[in-house]
């Protein structure tokens, strides 16, 4: 990958939990649906191949407006949308302004 994309690092972004979350207690419903996105980001360094940074973002967004609107849910996937923007946005600015959750590895 370094030679062929003539760099020295890689960037990488997992996405291991995009979804919506809502608490029950048995089969009863106790909250509105909370959208959530959970993002990992992974530096490597290519001329050694080791990990050299990593961030870990979260973000959740709940819906201000009735959710229940069948049959698109159109304000639920708002928030869902919504929830992916920030947590994409964390580690943008994770990348582009060198400051946040940055865990160095040695």
């Amino acid at each position: 990958m370094k030679q062929k994309y003539n760099t020295n690092y890689a960037l990488l972004l997992e996405i291991p939990s995009f979804g919506v979350c809502r608490s029950y207690k048995g089969f009863i419903p106790l909250s509105a649906p909370i959208g959530f996105t959970n993002v990992k980001l992974h530096l490597v360094d290519l001329n050694t191949n080791k990990v050299i940074g990593e961030g870990h973002f979260l973000a959740e967004e709940r819906s201000i407006v009735d959710w229940d609107e069948p049959p698109h849910f159109l304000s639920l996937m708002k928030c869902l949308d919504t929830a992916l923007k920030n947590a994409l946005n964390k580690a943008y600015n994770f990348i582009t302004l060198q400051h946040g959750e940055l865990k160095t590895l040695k």
